[in-house]
């Protein structure tokens, strides 16, 4: 069975890149565009990670805390920029990992087998 993985981007395009990425690293990408969905699809599919683009949705430091806390996922961001001041706090303690666009597919694969191993 493959893992799942929840793919919350609410750019059409990088949600399909980064899907086609899992898709091919034999993942199953969950995708979706509400963070008011991540809940849900993170509960039904027992998914261990997330991948967040932060420059799609407008994440903030509660977000991200809430979600680590009720699910216990390993969130891993991705953007163009390489820091986010507004989100000091998660960077130190709720997001595991951040990658810069464009994602290179064998970092990605590196850091979801960490996760789920």
């Amino acid at each position: 069975m493959k893992r799942a993985v929840v793919v919350l981007a609410s750019d059409e395009l990088q949600s399909e890149t980064l899907c086609a990425m899992l898709t091919e690293k034999d993942f199953r990408p969950v995708p979706i565009s509400d963070p008011a969905e991540a809940t849900n699809s993170i509960s039904e599919t027992s998914c261990l990670a997330l991948i967040l683009d932060l420059d799609s949705i407008s994440a903030t430091n509660i977000m991200l805390r809430d979600l680590k806390k009720k699910h216990d996922i390993t969130i891993i961001a991705v953007s163009e920029r390489k820091l986010h001041p507004e989100l000091a706090e998660s960077m130190g303690s709720h997001i595991f990992a951040s990658l810069v666009k464009p994602v290179d597919p064998d970092d990605l694969e590196y850091l979801l087998k960490g996760v789920f191993e």
